[in-house]
């Protein structure tokens, strides 16, 4: 089958298509100590003023939630949208602070995205590069995730999420 993704429709189509073949393919290997309990929407950020996107992540929530799953979204840091994630149907929602990754970006990301997602009801992602398994400096980024979750309640107090980039040891 081929659908148009310029139309809305032929978009639920894939859409509804895609979780069911997760769900089917999912249940056929009948796993003892493993259990789909949700869908993940990989896009960070929303478009803005596209109304088309929100009746389409609305439409995908309601099918997820026919299979009796939870709807989960991780937004980078202040993304278009992330303060409306409730209003685009998801369950869960956490932010990425993005400060383990850039040695430039400020200690107020953290302390900023702990406000933030306070304030609407969101979780934070912990986030770990690479870098932070050879290099002081990365390393001592991630610590302050982990300082910060304590301090600011975000370890303990909402759904955290974890993130760790991939090394490459083929080089």
């Amino acid at each position: 089958v081929t659908e148009n993704l310029d139309i809305l429709s032929d978009r639920k189509k894939v859409m509804q298509w895609y979780i069911d073949l997760i769900r089917d393919t999912f249940d056929s290997h009948n796993f003892q100590n493993i259990e789909l309990v949700g869908y993940y929407w990989f896009h960070e950020a929303m478009e803005p003023k596209d109304t088309e996107s929100m009746e389409l992540i609305n439409c995908v929530a309601d099918m997820v939630h026919e299979k009796d799953c939870d709807f989960f979204w991780i937004p980078y840091f202040t993304a278009n949208g992330y303060d409306a994630w409730a209003e685009y149907g998801f369950d869960v929602a956490v932010m990425q602070p993005n400060y383990v990754f850039d040695l430039e970006k400020p200690y107020s990301n953290i302390t900023n995205c702990a406000n933030l997602t306070q304030l609407y009801g969101m979780g934070v992602e912990m986030e770990i590069c690479t870098e932070a398994l050879t290099d002081m400096n990365f390393f001592k980024r991630y610590m302050q995730y982990v300082a910060g979750g304590v301090e600011y309640g975000y370890m303990t107090d909402t759904v955290v999420m974890y993130y760790q980039s991939v090394y490459d040891f083929r080089d």
